[in-house]
């Protein structure tokens, strides 16, 4: 059992087997006693990829529907569960769910990574009908400009397609929906460049990055006049 690539929501998806299941090795190897132990370090092992963890951590009886398993080997815990249920996805065909839900990641990253000066971001939202029922809404941003709007529309338009077209990620938009509306009503989240590209990486991140590099190369000069 390979240990799954946690480094980001798109690395997590390629590391699970035809049926969803992906298996996670924690860092602690101390043997896992019951479900809240196995469910404690699953969110550990996951913590940077919260939207892998939204229903747990919101409906935490949820971990009863995610095929939840673990095992105390002479190497340390190995827990497997099932990414397509732990994503919100209906589980019925893993393999195809997980493909069109990291096309619709992939989607994501364009965004983030179109312009690396802005810190962009991809909102879910949670709201009600005029019958009060829960609908989800999936949004890109951009802070700021002229054609801010623009952008706005022109990127959302581009993830709502995606969604329309896949039952799976209609309901996926619903189910994510229904999760938020726990915290309560018209709550969100957002999915942060962390969750695409990595540990403290990702294009507006990288661009801070430069920037002090460069102030502190500048700064250097100065002193050395």
């Amino acid at each position: 059992m390979p240990p799954a690539n946690t480094d980001t929501l798109l690395t997590l998806i390629e590391s699970a087997d035809p049926q969803g299941i992906v298996h996670l090795h924690p860092y602690d190897k101390a043997p896992l006693r019951g479900r809240d132990a196995a469910r404690e370090a699953l969110l550990t092992e996951l913590c940077t990829c919260r939207l892998a963890l939204l229903r747990l951590e919101l409906v935490k009886k949820s971990i009863e529907e995610v095929d939840l398993a673990w095992e105390n080997t002479p190497n340390g815990p190995v827990i497997s569960v099932n990414l397509a249920k732990l994503f919100l996805l209906p589980g019925l065909e893993p393999a195809r769910e997980l493909a069109e839900f990291k096309e619709l990641l992939v989607a994501m990253r364009d965004f983030l990574q179109a312009n690396a000066t802005q810190r962009r971001d991809i909102q879910v939202c949670n709201h009600r009908n005029t019958h009060r029922r829960v609908y989800g809404t999936v949004s890109c941003r951009v802070p700021d400009g002229e054609q801010k709007m623009a952008e706005d529309e022109a990127a959302t338009k581009q993830l709502r397609a995606l969604v329309t077209a896949s039952p799976a990620l209609t309901h996926w938009l619903r189910q994510v929906a229904l999760t938020l509306s726990k915290m309560g009503p018209w709550s969100w989240t957002c999915i942060r460049e962390e969750e695409l590209f990595g540990y403290s990486e990702g294009p507006y991140i990288n661009h801070l990055r430069r920037q002090r590099e460069a102030a502190k190369a500048a700064s250097a000069t100065e002193a050395s006049v």
